[in-house]
């Protein structure tokens, strides 16, 4: 299948939840059966028996996503990769988001409105959900507190 449908959604360079997606499928799997040999190489040399989804897009069968309160960025453009700038004479802004981890970020995720990996009625779903949390009132548990939380926890006493 080496096709390229060119199947890269708007988040694509900027959200973490694919970075391959705009090369031909059979370039994927090597791509990604490389990077599986090389995770394996100390322990196993053997060959990896590789089957290909018989579909392009929504293939994937798990995924994680987030549930964030963040700053407001600016995004880059389609596949920008320059540095986000923010305005910082302006109060700070806050957003809830949904979706994967912007790529490279463990404090912020993208706020996912399509996806070609896992599934057509995702975005769908994200939506219901979005909308449930904003009903219940309910708040993204916040990482930085998490984070600090472990890296101080042995001077607080729970």
């Amino acid at each position: 299948m080496s096709v390229n449908l060119n199947l890269t959604c708007k988040h694509f360079g900027f959200c973490g939840g694919c970075s391959i997606a705009d090369k031909p499928y059979d370039e994927q799997l090597k791509t990604k059966t490389q990077a599986v040999q090389n995770l394996l190489a100390p322990f196993y040399d053997g060959d990896l028996p590789i089957t290909p989804s018989p579909a392009a897009q929504f293939y994937r069968n798990k995924i994680e996503l987030s549930f964030c309160n963040q700053v407001v960025w600016k995004l880059p453009p389609h596949g920008g990769k320059q540095k986000i700038v923010r305005d910082k004479s302006a109060p700070l802004e806050f957003e809830k988001a949904l979706g994967f981890r912007v790529k490279g970020r463990w404090d912020r995720c993208v706020d996912l409105q399509e996806c070609f990996l896992f599934n057509p009625q995702l975005p769908a779903f994200l939506k219901e959900v979005r909308a449930w949390a904003a009903d219940k009132n309910l708040m993204p548990c916040s990482m930085t507190i998490i984070e600090s939380w472990k890296k101080h926890r042995k001077f607080w006493r729970l």
